[in-house]
């Protein structure tokens, strides 16, 4: 029996390529809707994909005459939608999660910790008078970026590779959060405690110009709570809302108020 063909898409149907533009385009309309959801203060991202669209018609044009070959165009778009995909989730200053894949990452962790039965704690934190840092004289944005981009890369040297999930929770601002599977009460009081460590004198090392009296001030103060605290609740939005309400608490106490201070969520 004769093969059926298909009149929308010519005598021979659609080509390999042909069918993967189709399947870019319907990427891009989906994550263009995405970061309109999720990305409104990345208009870097946003450009990319809108150049991204501009170039599909002379993609299409290449298979068309033959430039490139329908296999080659298969694998270029799909090289392109995966990084797409991961540039839809990634700060694109510090380079850790933005706050969709961190929120998607934690529902996974908190999902299988449930399961599992083992306890995982939240910890939100942000730097102190950051605004001071960012809009000091002679120092500026670039510095506060730079503070920025040092201080997720020395969290990040302290997470469990796979295991722990960490975000900048806004585009424009210090705030940050991260999410500790298989981790009590006390061994998150170790952990932030070694985040904590020599942090100001590593900042002063990592930002180029950066006035060392301004890089002492260089602080972060942070709130935790663990599902244990929440009698076994592993909602994120509960917990997350229970450590930003200890670390409003934490930014009310201690010796200098607002500044170095660490604070456990308190039912």
């Amino acid at each position: 029996m004769a093969e059926r063909k298909s009149r929308r898409n010519g005598p021979e149907g659609p080509t390999n390529g042909e069918a993967a533009l189709r399947l870019l385009a319907s990427h891009l309309k989906l994550d263009a809707q995405r970061i309109e959801r999720q990305n409104t203060g990345d208009p870097g991202f946003t450009a990319r994909v809108t150049a991204l669209k501009g170039e599909h018609a002379s993609r299409r044009a290449m298979v068309t005459t033959g430039i490139v070959s329908p296999e080659e165009m298969d694998h270029l778009l799909a090289v392109e939608t995966a990084e797409l995909e991961r540039q839809s989730g990634v700060d694109p200053l510090t380079g850790i999660s933005n706050r969709y894949r961190f929120e998607r990452d934690s529902d996974r962790v908190l999902s299988i910790a449930q399961r599992q039965g083992n306890p995982v704690t939240v910890i939100a934190f942000d730097i102190d008078d950051f605004k001071a840092v960012n809009d000091a004289p002679g120092q500026g944005h670039p510095v506060g970026d730079a503070v920025l981009m040092h201080l997720a890369s020395h969290v990040q040297s302290e997470l469990r590779d796979g295991v722990d999930a960490f975000g900048r929770l806004s585009g424009g601002a210090d705030e940050f959060a991260i999410t500790l599977p298989n981790m009590n009460l006390e061994q998150a009081l170790e952990f932030i405690g070694r985040v904590k460590q020599d942090l100001s004198s590593n900042i002063t090392e990592a930002v180029t110009g950066m006035d060392l009296d301004l890089a002492q001030t260089v602080t972060i103060s942070a709130g935790i709570v663990t599902t244990d605290i929440l009698n076994g609740d592993y909602s994120r939005a509960n917990l997350m809302r229970a450590a930003d309400n200890a670390l409003y608490a934490a930014k009310q106490t201690g010796k200098n108020i607002g500044k170095n201070q660490v604070a456990v969520y308190n039912p």
